[in-house]
């Protein structure tokens, strides 16, 4: 697969796919019946339920519910938490723009936090920047890079807060031999054509309580309690008006074939970070930038840590030409829609069409909450310094030596 360009989705496209994703999708096609519910004997395969039961199992929580994208997942699982009109949701500096504009879904505001050296929320600045507003905190763990949950976790936790892991980038990857998703309140996944597992589109929620559970799927499908089983005992008391976002069988049946796959991209991409991070760890000139899981890392990408933004142009270009894929923001600092200062209805507070609907305009946390170019100065120049490069599953050991050879002598020489 092609990668490279300075692409915005660079080593991040779906890593394997073919006959076992055409069959599974062929068999729900031949069965004739695509929604997500059913019943044995209509030729509806119950791919939907079968991924959510496998989902929820590999990630270790109670419940797991399909949705169509990672950002309905977002604002399903704060949704699910109560998370609300004119509350405050801290969301890191570096992340897709989806994150805040999920924040902004539920009619709550979303609160910039800088990163730390780990591209993760820093805990100090979700310190700093907690009011009697603030509901919860989204650690995003951004291109399979794990946040520091040893901090974030308790601090939530001392102020009561809630805690919704975006793992958008990071399916399956662990915190202390736990998978991410697992150790807040809530999980959110995307398996677009750009994630670990991938059905072009869809997401996933994680949850651990009935009632959370219950919550999400009237918010995430307003015929849920018509339609699934599991929510006949719900009190029709409880029941409130919901929205649409079922994951289709076709999709289930992709992701069902995907989840087979995962557990041998996460191996293999883990193992070559790992060896990778250790030959370059001295490195005078492009050493890793630092990692607070490295035994959990997904493995998308070794990031390099080097002195200047100039130097990261001139490296990045060089690894292109000669063959290893990159990934970089020197470029993109203006354009990128994963760092905060191009988030442009966020920073314009446009948070809705219709001005009488704009949590901006209509709620005091939305009125307060101020923005500026430069608010997060750790992301602009961390980013503009990091060269990321895009490791693949299939890669072999002697792949694994030659781009360390390239990256090796390049920096050294350029």
């Amino acid at each position: 697969m092609t990668r490279g360009n300075h692409s915005a989705y660079n080593g991040a496209m779906a890593y394997a796919m073919g006959t076992p994703e055409i069959k599974a999708v062929s068999a729900v096609i031949r069965g004739g019946f695509l929604f997500r519910y059913g019943y044995p004997g209509s030729g509806w395969r119950g791919e939907v339920k079968r991924f959510e039961n496998t989902f929820a199992r590999f990630i270790g929580v109670r419940y797991a519910v399909a949705t169509t994208s990672g950002t309905a997942s977002l604002q399903t699982a704060m949704a699910a938490l109560g998370i609300g009109l004119g509350d405050e949701v801290i969301v890191p500096a570096f992340t897709f723009m989806a994150t805040p504009l999920a924040v902004l879904a539920v009619g709550a505001i979303p609160v910039i936090a800088d990163v730390d050296d780990g591209l993760g929320l820093d805990p100090v600045d979700v310190a700093r920047n907690i009011t009697r507003r603030t509901r919860a905190i989204i650690p995003v763990h951004m291109m399979g890079l794990i946040a520091n949950l040893g901090k974030l976790l308790p601090l939530a936790r001392r102020r009561g807060l809630k805690v919704i892991e975006d793992c958008a980038q990071a399916t399956g990857g662990r915190w202390r031999g736990r998978r991410c998703g697992s150790l807040g309140d809530a999980g959110a996944f995307s398996h677009n054509h750009y994630k670990t597992i991938s059905a072009g589109e869809g997401g996933t929620v994680t949850l651990k309580s009935l009632a959370h559970f219950e919550r999400a799927m009237i918010y995430q499908d307003a015929g849920a309690y018509f339609f699934d089983p599991r929510m006949r005992h719900f009190k029709k008391d409880g029941y409130f008006a919901g929205g649409n976002f079922r994951l289709s069988e076709l999709l289930g049946a992709q992701l069902n074939a995907q989840m087979k796959r995962l557990p041998g991209f996460l191996s293999a991409m883990n193992g070559s970070k790992r060896r990778l991070t250790a030959a370059l760890a001295h490195h005078p000139v492009c050493p890793p930038g630092p990692v607070h899981e490295l035994a959990g890392d997904c493995g998308k990408a070794l990031f390099l840590r080097v002195e200047s933004r100039g130097f990261a142009t001139r490296l990045a270009d060089a690894l292109e030409r000669k063959g290893v894929g990159t990934h970089s923001w020197f470029r993109s600092l203006e354009s990128d829609r994963h760092i905060y200062r191009n988030w442009w209805p966020i920073m314009n507070k446009r948070g809705h069409y219709d001005r009488r609907q704009d949590p901006y305009r209509t709620t005091p946390a939305g009125r307060a909450v101020r923005y500026s170019q430069d608010m997060a100065p750790r992301c602009l120049d961390l980013l503009g310094r990091t060269v990321a490069v895009n490791i693949d599953p299939s890669w072999s050991r002697a792949r694994e030596r030659a781009v360390l050879g390239i990256v090796d002598r390049t920096a050294r020489s350029i």
